[in-house]
């Protein structure tokens, strides 16, 4: 049995070593936040892109803003969002690795597992408001009040509906890992996550009209559509984790017709041909 002793002196390596990582995650932090404070100019031009100059009827098409901070302070936000998202897997990977002595192997890797594909999935989610989601909304806003109003957008509002549409997609691309894992460790079995389809799809639908800006149709679809793209992906994949247990899509029996000629003719040769 460990003395005081020898606890202290795991309690000062683990804290050390915990020090360390939380040190590397805050300089990575640091050098997103410096880099965008650096360049805000070439970032926010980047982020501008989707609108197509149609932010404010100005020439160059910028957004506005109602404040001398205002400006200061959506870059100082923005550098710290995209600090947050360069310094966090920076610290999930060294904690992980600190902690692991405690875990089963098992549970070890599925969490692993499950931070790998959450990381990809934000930058996926990412990637598609970026290109689909943000221009289809913009256009079908600038064309609904085209003949009522000029739009001024603020830059804060801009930024709020990017990050808030890019974390909205960020959790709906979490559903296909998280479905597959919690069907594989026995938490949840396919024929639960069956039964909740018509009340998940009711709460994507509120939730798809909430994240969107004024209610608007098409932003809401672009974002329920993937929704449910993502949610069928992951009930096919805990179907595969075991497909007694439903009937994903008529696949079952899809699958039995399919082979079912196959199987008579590979009896018929084994029966009467002795093959």
């Amino acid at each position: 049995m460990a003395g005081p002793a020898t606890r202290r002196v795991k309690s000062y390596r683990f804290g050390r070593r915990l020090f360390l990582r939380v040190l590397w995650a805050f300089i990575a932090f640091s050098v997103a936040f410096g880099i965008v404070i650096a360049k805000r100019v070439e970032v926010f031009g980047k982020l501008y892109e989707p609108a197509a100059g149609r932010l404010s009827p100005f020439e160059d098409g910028l957004p506005i803003i109602t404040g001398l901070a205002d400006g200061f302070m959506a870059v100082i936000w923005m550098g710290f969002r995209f600090g947050l998202l360069v310094g966090l897997p920076v610290l999930a990977i060294g904690v992980m690795h600190l902690i692991k002595p405690w875990f089963r192997p098992r549970i070890y890797w599925y969490t692993v597992a499950l931070l790998s594909t959450s990381s990809v999935a934000a930058v996926v989610s990412g990637v598609f408001v970026y290109n689909v989601i943000l221009p289809v909304a913009i256009t079908w806003l600038m064309k609904f009040t085209k003949d009522i109003a000029n739009p001024l957008i603020t830059l804060d509002y801009y930024v709020t509906l990017l990050t808030t549409l890019i974390l909205a997609m960020t959790v709906v691309f979490q559903l296909p890992a998280l479905m597959f894992i919690f069907t594989k460790v026995g938490a949840v079995k396919y024929r639960h996550w069956k039964r909740t389809r018509i009340l998940v799809y009711g709460i994507a639908f509120v939730f798809s009209a909430l994240v969107s800006p004024g209610f608007d149709i098409s932003t809401a679809f672009s974002v329920l559509i993937p929704f449910g793209l993502m949610f069928e992906t992951g009930m096919f994949l805990s179907w595969l984790v075991d497909k007694e247990d439903g009937n994903y899509l008529w696949f079952n029996t899809i699958s039995y017709y399919v082979t079912m000629p196959y199987k008579w003719v590979r009896n018929v040769m084994l029966t009467h041909l002795g093959i």
